[in-house]
C-alpha cells in the first residue's frame, strides 16, 4: 500500500495547497462562480458566518466569548479592515476569542487583521482549514490554538507582541491528532513562543521559510510530538532558537540560526505549567531528532544535546551543519547517548565540539 503525506511531495506539490493565499482574488471569483452565498452586510459581534461574508469596515468585539463563528466552507475576507477585541486577566470564564472555526474547509484571508483578543483564532476538532495574509497582533493566550486539526495551512501571515503562543498546534489528552499542517512565509516578532508543537498526536507536520525575530522560545517541538519537518526557517534574535522537549523523530533541513542566546537545543522533563496533561513527562526522551545542512552564527551556545539533567538525549544526529561565532559550538552533555555528530564545520568558537555523553560518535568534523 503505498502511504503518500504532505512531508513526502516535492515542495512544488506541496505549495498547491497555497494558491488560494498567493491568488486570492483568483480563488475568490471561482468560489463566487460556483454559486456560494456571499455577504456584504456589516458584521456584529456574535455572528456565525456562512458562505464568503467579506469585512467592510472594522469590527471591534470587547468580550468576552466569541466575535465571529465561521461554519463548514465559510470564508471570512477581512478586505483590509480589523477585527479587534480586549483580553481577560488569565480566566478562561471571561476569555475573549476573535474566530471560532467549527467546520471543515472554513477559510480566513486578508489582507486585515486580527488584534488584542485572549485568542485570535481557536479550531478544535476540524480539518482542511485556511488562514493567509492576516496580521495578528497583542494576543494574550494565544494567535492561532489549534487542536485535532489536519491537512490545514497558514500561510503569509504575520504575529506581533504576542505574550504566549502565536501559533500552538496542541494535542491536549494525547489523542488531539494533528497531522499533514503546513506552516510556510509567515513572519513572527517581540513574541514569546513562535510556533509550538506539542503532544504525541501532533506529527507529520510541515513548517517552511518563516522568519522569527526576537522570540524568547522561536520554535518549540515538546511531549512526544513526532516526524514533523523543519526546513529553511530564519531565527534572529531570539533566547532559544528551537528547543526539542521530550520530542522525537523531528527533521530541521537547511535552518538558518542567527545572534541568539542557544540555536539547537535538545531537552526534557516533566510538565510546564500546572494542568499540563501527562503526555509531557520524564518517560518521553528526546530520540531520532535530526540537523542537517544548518548554519548556526553568532549564537552565545549552537548546539545542546543532553546537557539538562531533566531527560536524556539519545539517538539524535548533527550532519554536515556550521556552527560559527559561538562560545560553545556543540556540546553533548553527561545526559547524552548513542548521538551521532558528522562532517560539521564548528569555527571561532571557545569551546569547539565537548562530549561528556556515552557511547556519542563525533567524526568527520572541521575546527577551525
Amino acid at each position: 500500500m503505498l502511504s503518500l503525506t504532505l512531508r513526502s511531495l516535492p515542495r512544488a506539490l506541496r505549495l498547491r495547497a497555497l494558491i488560494p493565499f498567493c491568488l486570492a482574488p483568483l480563488y475568490l471569483g471561482l468560489l463566487l462562480s460556483f454559486g456560494l452565498p456571499t455577504s456584504l452586510a456589516a458584521l456584529s459581534c456574535g455572528d456565525t458566518l456562512s458562505g464568503v461574508v467579506t469585512l467592510q469596515q472594522n469590527l471591534h468585539c470587547p468580550g468576552p466569548g466569541v466575535a465571529l463563528t465561521l461554519e463548514a466552507e465559510a470564508v471570512l475576507v477581512l478586505n483590509g479592515f480589523t477585527l479587534s477585541g480586549v483580553a481577560a486577566p488569565h480566566d478562561p470564564r471571561f476569555a475573549s476569542t476573535g474566530l471560532h472555526i467549527q467546520g471543515d474547509g472554513a477559510i480566513v484571508l486578508g489582507p486585515g487583521a486580527i488584534s488584542g483578543f485572549n485568542y485570535g483564532v481557536i479550531a478544535v476538532g476540524v480539518n482542511d482549514i485556511r488562514v493567509g495574509s492576516v496580521d495578528f497582533s497583542n494576543h494574550q493566550d494565544g494567535s492561532i490554538v489549534w487542536r485535532s486539526v489536519s491537512r490545514s495551512a497558514i500561510d503569509g501571515s504575520t504575529f506581533q507582541d504576542d505574550q504566549l503562543h502565536s501559533i500552538a498546534i496542541l494535542d491536549m489528552t494525547g489523542q488531539d491528532a494533528s497531522e499533514l499542517n503546513f506552516l510556510f512565509a509567515n513572519s513572527f516578532d517581540r513574541v514569546h513562543y513562535a510556533i509550538f508543537l506539542c503532544g504525541p498526536s501532533v506529527a507529520h507536520n510541515d513548517i517552511e521559510q518563516n522568519l522569527i525575530t526576537e522570540a524568547q522560545w522561536a520554535q518549540v517541538v515538546c511531549s512526544g510530538s513526532h516526524d514533523n519537518r523543519f526546513s529553511e526557517n530564519q531565527v534572529v534574535d531570539s533566547v532559544i532558537a528551537t528547543l526539542v522537549y521530550s520530542a522525537q523523530e523531528n527533521d530541521f533541513l537547511d535552518e538558518t540560526y542567527s545572534s541568539n542566546r542557544t540555536g539547537w537545543q535538545l531537552s526534557g522533563g516533566p510538565p510546564s505549567y500546572p494542568g499540563w496533561p501527562p503526555v509531557n513527562s520524564y518517560d518521553i526522551k528526546p530520540s531520532g531528532n535530526f540537523l542537517d545542512s544548518s548554519t548556526l552564527q553568532d549564537n552565545e551556545q549552537g548546539v545542546l544535546l543532553g546537557t539538562s539533567s531533566l531527560a536524556e538525549a539519545n539517538g539524535n544526529i548533527v550532519l554536515g551543519s556550521v556552527i560559527d561565532g559561538s562560545f560553545i559550538g556543540i556540546a553533548l552533555g553527561s545526559n547524552s547517548s548513542d548521538n551521532g555528530v558528522y562532517a560539521n564545520t564548528v569555527c571561532g568558537s571557545q569551546v569547539s565540539i565537548e562530549d561528556l555523553g556515552v557511547g556519542n560518535t563525533v567524526a568527520f568534523n572541521t575546527v577551525c
